[in-house]
């Protein structure tokens, strides 16, 4: 299953503790990136909020088994 919000200051995936794999892009604000990616993740080095907006494709996902943020670039 996938689910996913362009806004994650909003509730609109009740659930969302429940999907433990999560991806972000670029987004707004210290305070988006716990909401989305959770405290555990930027302690490990998640910054989605630190991507420059001119940078399309550029993401972030925690691997939570090694607590380790890993970096990625989209290729189209």
């Amino acid at each position: 299953m996938v689910a996913a919000t362009q806004d994650p200051r909003k509730e609109a995936t009740p659930l969302r503790d429940r999907f433990p794999n999560r991806i972000a892009l670029a987004l707004n604000s210290k305070a988006e990136t716990v909401m989305m990616m959770g405290e555990d993740a930027v302690r490990d080095g998640c910054a989605p909020h630190a991507i420059p907006f001119g940078k399309p494709g550029v993401g972030y996902w925690h691997d939570t088994a090694r607590h380790e943020a890993v970096r990625f670039r989209t290729v189209n």
